[in-house]
């Protein structure tokens, strides 16, 4: 008989760690440890629940949801529109440990409603044709469904072999060529530096240097930022402290001129959101700390999978450096009883169909 337990303070968690950990090791993707998640939740400010599932004394399944405010952003293209607040229920890591089925996803869904006013559930990008995916299509009373992407997006992944020589043999003739040439040059035209940063003494510095850097991006407007602030230091020192911060800077004549920021776990090494200065644009720095980057990895750790997260496609440069991948969709559910998610499905579907017109 399975059994439906709800955690929401700290210290029930504790009870999950093993199974936690050897429920993810099952997913195509990256996905944190309990000890990254434990840190992540510990912030006062958020509320969350941790749904457990178990058979006997077995636990079988786990998901957790984080409740709160958000600011949701409406973009065209690169450009954001205007932005509005949200009440949401997140899925932590966009995936359900473990095995689950229809009748799961509705006692989850049921015990939100009870315990949260939300206006939007945000499932984060759901791997096409997975568990997840099938079970959240199936119709469920007084929620609708919607997406604020108007197409999928395919997940990147580099299956790294055992020597930088071998990775490069996978690339196009063409790419091979540009990265040689585009080394060559910023290595001949500026004085480079390449670092590696992995120890929490460097923090401070990285972070310093790569929110300036950041200011300087187009995701600066549209929200996704390295800041230098007081959370982001703890999480990276955090990181450092337990050996899975492993991010990347390269500086040009001593000037601080690309960043790519990642977290690395177990043997798989987690791709966040780099930046470079435009100014140097025709270096293509942003390029060249990439192919630095997977070397280092493949050279200097023991990671065997590089994990470029959500937001690929087929055209882009993860396209180009990926050697596996799959499709996804991001997915949301809303109240059709609450006239603010029905505005808000409204707006996202509006947007979806200029777009869909505008190409």
């Amino acid at each position: 008989m399975t059994e439906l337990l709800v955690l929401s303070n700290l210290n029930e968690l504790t009870k999950v760690a093993e199974s936690w950990d050897r429920l993810r090791k099952g997913l195509p993707h990256f996905f944190p440890d309990f000890e990254s998640a434990r840190f992540f939740l510990s912030d006062v400010s958020r509320n969350f629940r941790v749904f457990v599932l178990e058979e006997g004394d077995q636990i079988t399944c786990l998901a957790c949801f984080v409740f709160g405010s958000v600011k949701k952003n409406f973009k065209l293209g690169e450009r954001k529109l205007f932005t509005i607040n949200v009440q949401e229920a997140s899925l932590f890591g966009s995936a359900i440990l473990g095995k689950f089925d229809n009748t799961a996803i509705d006692q989850f869904l049921e015990v939100i409603r009870a315990t949260f006013d939300f206006d939007l559930i945000s499932l984060g990008h759901v791997p096409l044709g997975s568990t997840l995916y099938n079970a959240i299509h199936r119709r469920r009373a007084g929620l609708f469904l919607t997406s604020p992407s108007r197409k999928t997006t395919t997940r990147w992944f580099i299956t790294l072999p055992r020597t930088f020589n071998e990775y490069l043999a996978q690339l196009s003739s063409n790419l091979r060529q540009r990265i040689k040439r585009k080394m060559r040059r910023l290595e001949h035209e500026l004085k480079w530096e390449f670092r590696v940063v992995h120890r929490p003494e460097q923090v401070e510095e990285f972070l310093r240097d790569s929110e300036a850097i950041s200011r300087l991006t187009y995701q600066w407007n549209v929200g996704d930022r390295l800041c230098n602030d007081e959370g982001t230091r703890r999480l990276y020192i955090h990181r450092a402290t337990n050996g899975r911060l492993r991010c990347y800077i390269v500086y040009a004549s001593g000037m601080p001129c690309a960043f790519l920021r990642g977290e690395f776990i177990d043997d798989t090494y987690y791709y966040e959101t780099p930046g470079f200065d435009p100014q140097y644009s025709k270096l293509s720095p942003g390029l060249v700390l990439l192919v630095w980057a997977i070397r280092d990895l493949i050279e200097q750790t023991s990671c065997k999978n590089f994990d470029f997260g959500h937001g690929g496609d087929t055209w882009g440069y993860k396209s180009k450096f990926g050697n596996t991948s799959y499709d996804c969709r991001e997915i949301e559910l809303g109240r059709w009883r609450k006239p603010y998610s029905v505005v808000i499905l409204v707006l996202q579907e509006a947007l979806n169909v200029a777009k869909n017109l505008a190409n």
